[in-house]
């Protein structure tokens, strides 16, 4: 399953699993009826546990296998399109430093708004702490001094 035509269909079945799970511990922990509406209330508010329903954990079987592949195929199509855009983007500019005109510029600028769209949309699967994350005053290396570009 593809998710590539469809980028926020993964968010909302990750969303999905999370209101389900939290729904099925909300219900499993609610106190019964004789209680004062006060501790209703607040016990409504606060669920006593998350666990999901029963003792067994080894009886809830769900396979995320399928979630998981679409997800990781979201990525990849997702970094393939902005690596695309990329290459595009640098064509452009070669041809505008070639040529330069308003043509040229006009063809690079595009390349350029097309390229950070699709950059923008990888940003949802990077990990932190990277050189994009650095400090000045961090040792290491930055994205516009790393070696061979």
């Amino acid at each position: 399953m593809s998710y590539k035509n469809y980028p926020t269909k993964g968010i909302f079945v990750a969303f999905s699993f999370a209101v389900i799970a939290t729904n099925q511990s909300q219900a499993a922990s609610q106190p019964p009826a004789s209680t004062t509406q006060a501790a209703s209330a607040q016990t409504a508010r606060r669920p006593l546990t998350y666990r999901i329903a029963g003792s067994d954990r080894h009886a809830y079987k769900y396979d995320a296998k399928p979630e998981i592949q679409g997800y990781a195929q979201l990525v990849a199509d997702t970094y393939t399109a902005a690596l695309a855009d990329a290459q595009q983007m640098k064509t452009a500019i070669s041809a505008f430093l070639a040529t330069p005109n308003d043509d040229t510029l006009t063809h690079a600028r595009n390349a350029w708004i097309n390229a950070r769209r699709s950059w923008e949309q990888t940003e949802a699967f990077r990990f932190y702490d990277g050189p994009i994350d650095m400090t000045d005053s961090e040792p290491g290396p930055r994205i516009g001094s790393m070696p061979g570009r």
